[in-house]
């Protein structure tokens, strides 16, 4: 009777949600429920991916987004023809989730990414040599791509991600960027160094904190090994690997007092 009774709640307990304290009324709150427990998260993944690749200008045949959903659905590779079932509803599902994505998102899908700061930055500022630049990018370029299993995209602006992401990664290298950078550098680091060490260290949490595929934390891994994500200018993110934090110790511009977790702080 115990156990059964505990999962019982008065209609009191009902206006005392975290939502309503929060400041939402009863009504919103229920509209959203309502909808909330309509749509099915898969689905709504899959609108995401198909909207994302055309509003991204990384483009990807319905065809091929309908057959690599369908394919995910059933947990292995089979093979989905045009007038199967499964293509079919796949294909309608798509259609009518994306109306209503569109319309929760009220038609917002211009996303400013930290890249191109990071990469004007390097390809205007950078005084040394050339491939070692492109190494420099490409470490900060995987930093970004990570910073994306984060909540750091809903709490800074791109332009202090990119920072966050080149100060570490100029530190994984034991690059200077006073140096490389000049002026820049510090006109834009002082003012913000705060903002751009709480990024840095969210970032550089997932490397100590989360287990890898094999179950090893990712502190454990030798240096040099392969970046969370290579950098393509010109392309896409692609992942695979992880990015030791063995050398991010090394200061850069400014010395930064080092937290009992090793993070870099203010």
């Amino acid at each position: 009777m115990a156990s059964e009774n505990q999962w019982l709640f008065s209609k009191e307990d009902l206006y005392r949600t975290p939502t309503l304290v929060g400041g939402l009324s009863f009504q919103y709150e229920k509209e959203s429920r309502n909808k909330g427990v309509t749509f099915i998260i898969q689905d709504i993944g899959a609108t995401c991916i198909y909207l994302a690749s055309k509003t991204e200008e990384s483009t990807r045949k319905f065809k091929d987004v309908i057959i690599a959903c369908a394919q995910k659905a059933a947990k292995r590779e089979i093979q989905i023809d045009d007038n199967s079932k499964d293509f079919r509803v796949w294909k309608d599902t798509i259609i009518y989730t994306e109306e209503v994505l569109l319309e929760t998102l009220c038609f917002e899908l211009t996303v400013d990414h930290p890249y191109p700061y990071m990469l004007q930055l390097f390809n205007n500022h950078y005084t040394k040599d050339p491939h070692r630049v492109r190494k420099l990018k490409q470490v900060a370029w995987a930093f970004i791509n990570d910073s994306l299993r984060t909540t750091l995209c809903l709490i800074y602006p791109p332009r202090i991600i990119a920072l966050a992401a080149m100060h570490i990664a100029a530190k994984y290298l034991e690059e200077n960027l006073n140096e490389a950078l000049g002026d820049i550098w510090r006109e834009l680091y002082e003012p913000d160094v705060h903002d751009i060490h709480d990024a840095a260290n969210e970032i550089l949490d997932q490397y100590t904190q989360f287990p890898n595929k094999s179950g090893r934390t990712l502190d454990k891994m030798h240096p040099g090994s392969k970046p969370g994500s290579e950098y393509q200018e010109n392309g896409t993110p692609s992942y695979g690997g992880y990015l030791s934090p063995a050398k991010l110790a090394t200061p850069v511009y400014v010395e930064p007092d080092r937290l009992p977790n090793g993070n870099i702080g203010p």
